[in-house]
Formats: structure tokens, sequence, C-alpha cells
């Protein structure tokens, strides 16, 4: 039967043409297609959509616990034939968590992939995951709660193209790359989420942002927006780093706001309860490099909360948001212009405006290099407004000034020991970014140290398990370290 080909396919077909899946399955409990045309897949299992293949329908997962579902080809996927999850008519609509309601049109478990379909007019919610490799995907929401993308730690996204009437991303250590995102009128690009989520650790880099249609911040609107209860601290997901960055980020068009950064807020005041003050976190960790923006007609929101707590004074703060090279209609952010385009309230801290930007990219840090060798240091700097020069130092001594790309200078007669190469890059005489690097010299030897044993004597014998004292003399041309 249908059932048991289905069950045990590796990969489910769809040829060209029209596909309904309320069409291919007895509406009983427990097939594999159910009563709301929603196909459920087992571990392992894949579904290709060819080009000129147009279905209708829903795809989940049997079960949290599923490994390796794939959804391929370049065919379309398509919610239109359910209601708009609040529509008076829609099954649940007052009951959205409801077990027997499909939340979103695809659902997969653990290391899944997604590459090259149209998915499009979600009923709710878009795509749901945990670990996901999502490629050259166009997606189009229409309707509020169109929530586009929430999938877990370690998720990449790239080459695609995604239209979110909601939030397109949720901030759970994904890498988002290589996209053009066009934001509707709600939503946020990526959020730390509602409440007391579990967020942060994600890099989005070299993403273009089309036709924004927020006509205000309201509560989740902007590049980056937080909704969060005064418990909320940012996750590092075993990386190391709680930081969240966008790098090389490019938003046409003209906006309410770049940052909405604050504790939840419900038509216009403090939403979030009141906590014991050791259990109150703060919201931030975030860099913003290289980004552009065409105009703005508003201001971003950085506000911290001052009375957060049941049992103490302390503060809930917004905090170690860094704005690197970052321009408006041309204008780059600067620590004087900054409340120009920002609302920054007092329970802010470590908030920076650097419009020049420099990162050493050669050697690495901790790089050990020879003292008869020439090094080689090579600079990225970059600014709105140009760089006017880079000034490089070798153990804070000017060493030699370079005005033209590629950025770079030679250091010879290196001293031994450890020592910092530092560089200073600037835009105008007043204006200026730094970065440094440590780097261990050593003296070229080809000399070898020498070991000789004093005890024990050769031919020793020992008792098994007792302790036994080792005594060596050690020589070498340079010494020993």
């Amino acid at each position: 039967c249908i059932r048991d080909r289905l069950e045990k396919a590796s990969t489910i077909y769809f040829p060209l043409g029209y596909h309904n899946m309320n069409d291919y399955q007895a509406k009983e409990d427990g097939q594999i297609i159910d009563a709301d045309g929603c196909l459920y897949l087992r571990d392992n299992q894949s579904v290709y959509i060819p080009g000129g293949a147009f279905v209708e329908g829903l795809v989940d997962r049997e079960k949290y616990q599923n490994v390796n579902q794939k959804l391929y080809g370049r065919g379309i996927l398509s919610g239109r034939q359910y209601l708009w999850a609040h529509h008076p008519d829609a099954p649940f609509n007052d009951d959205p968590y409801h077990p027997d309601y499909h939340r979103q049109i695809v659902n997969l478990g653990d290391n899944a992939e997604i590459n090259g379909l149209m998915i499009m007019e979600s009923h709710h919610h878009g795509i749901v995951a945990r670990k996901t490799r999502i490629e050259n995907l166009k997606m189009l929401g229409w309707h509020c709660n169109n929530d586009l993308v929430r999938v877990g730690d370690g998720s990449e996204i790239s080459n695609c193209f995604l239209r979110a009437v909601d939030d397109h991303f949720y901030n759970y250590n994904i890498h988002v790359h290589d996209v053009v995102l066009w934001a509707g009128h709600n939503g946020a690009i990526v959020t730390f989420g509602w409440a007391s989520y579990e967020t942060g650790a994600s890099l989005l880099e070299n993403i273009d942002i089309i036709n924004p249609e927020w006509t205000g911040l309201g509560n989740n609107n902007g590049l980056i927006a937080s909704q969060v209860d005064f418990d909320f601290k940012p996750q590092d997901y075993g990386t190391g780093s709680t930081m969240t960055i966008f790098r090389d980020i490019r938003i046409e068009g003209d906006i309410p706001g770049l940052t909405n950064l604050k504790s939840k807020v419900r038509d216009g005041s403090w939403a979030s309860p009141k906590i014991p003050a050791a259990d109150v976190g703060y919201v931030g960790d975030v860099i913003l490099e290289n980004i552009t923006v065409n105009s703005q007609w508003g201001k971003g929101v950085l506000k911290g909360n001052s009375d957060p707590a049941t049992d103490a004074d302390t503060t809930f703060w917004v905090q170690n948001v860094h704005f690197k090279n970052v321009s408006i209609g041309g204008e780059p952010l600067t620590e004087t212009n900054k409340t120009d385009y920002f609302d920054i309230n007092a329970y802010t801290r470590n908030i920076t405006f650097q419009s020049v930007f420099v990162d050493i990219t050669e050697p690495p840090n901790g790089a050990f290099i020879s003292q008869d060798s020439l090094l080689t240091v090579v600079v990225d700097a970059q600014s709105i407004t140009g760089i006017e020069k880079v000034e490089f130092y070798y153990d804070d001594s000017l060493l030699v000034t370079d005005d033209a790309v590629p950025f770079e200078a030679i250091y010879e007669c290196l001293k031994a020991g450890k020592r910092k190469i530092s560089v200073k890059a600037y835009d105008n005489p007043d204006n200026f970014a730094e970065d440094s690097v440590s780097i261990n010299v050593f003296f070229p030897d080809d000399v070898l140290p020498e070991i000789n044993f004093i005890s024990p004597a050769d031919s020793s014998s020992f008792i098994f398990s007792e302790p036994v004292e080792l005594n060596v003399i050690t020589t070498d041309n340079i010494g020993i370290i």
C-alpha cells in the first residue's frame, strides 16, 4: 500500500505538475500523511520537489529526535490551502499551541538540510528545525506571524532570498551569509526572542536588506531586537563568546531605527515581571561593523531598565554594543552624533561608536617568528570616508606609515622574545582605530639540546608501582626554556 511505500522510502518524489498532499493518503490517525495534508518524515528521509512541481501541504518530523531529513529540489511548496492561524474560522485559532495544530509549514529534526526550493504562503510560522543547512532557498511570507527561519545551534543559511512578515531569524548561534532579505512591516531581522529564550552568539555577514516595510520600531522591528524578560542573558553555545556579530550589511530604503534592544514592552510600557535581584541579567553583547543604511527617519532604541528586581536596587542593563564603521545616510556614526540616531537611556553601558575599522590580518596573534626572517604585517582598514593613513608600531615605537592600499609593512631586525605589533588607522587627524597582536620572536638555532641522566643508572632494577626519581643534566648553546 502507499503508506508502507512512503514509510520505507529513502526519498519521496513529487513528479512535475500540481499535487495536494490531501489526495495521497487516507485521512486516518497515524498515517504518514495526515488529515491536514501534513507529510511526516522519519529518520534519513528526503522529499524531492523538482522544478515544475507545485505541492500544497505541510512537512513535519515524526518526532523531535528525528535526524538527517532533507527537503530539496527546484519546485514549490505552498501552504495556501490553510487559513491564517488567527483567522476566525481557522482550527484552534484561539489556541495556536494546541498539540493537534501545525504551527509551521516545515518542521524538521537534527542535521537537516533544505536546498533549492521555493516555500511560500505559510499559514503561521515558516521553517522550524534543529541544526540545519539551508541553501538556495526562496521563501515568501505574507502575513503577521510569518516568522521565517527558526533553526537551532550550529545552523547555516546561505545564498537565499527570504521575505518575512515577522522575525527572519532567532539568535540561536547560527551563521547567515550571502543572502538577500526583504523585511515586511512586522518583525526584526534577528531577535533575541520573547521572554526568556536562550539566544546569542550568531554571525550574520554579507547581507543585503531590501525594501524594509517597517512603519515604526514597535516591539520587535529593526536589524536586531529583543522582547526579553529580566532574567535574560546572552548564551555562548559552547563557543566561548556570547557576541552576536553583524558584518558587511547593506540596508536600502528609509528605516525607523537600526536597533531595538530593551526588555519586554507592551503598549508602550515595560511588561517584564520583576524577579529577585540575583536573577537579573542583561541584553547586549552585539558587534555591528561595516554597515550602511540609506536613510533613517526615527531613532534606534538602546534602553535598559532601572527597576527589574523585587528585593533590591539593581539594573537590567543594555550593554556591550559596539558600532564599527557604521553609517546612516552617508554619515559615519560617532560618539559625537550618536544621539542623533539612537534613543539611549541612562541604563546602558559600554556602548561604543567607532567610524574606523582596522584589523591585523597577518601575522596571527601568538605567531612564532624567526629572528633572522622578514615579517610582513598586513592590515585591513576601512572607513566610510576613506582611510587617510595607517601607522605601524613595534613594541609601541612607530616604525612606518602607509597611506595606500594594500596597507602593509615589513619588519626586520626583530628582537628575540615576546613582542607587540600594533597599528592605528586614521580617517582624519583626530579619529582613529587600533588593533594589536603579540608575536614570539625566537633565535634561529639548529643545535639540539643535550640530556644526560645522573640517576637512575643504566640497567637499574625497580619494584613495580614504587616511585622512581629521575635526575638529569641538560645543556644547550642558547639555554633551556
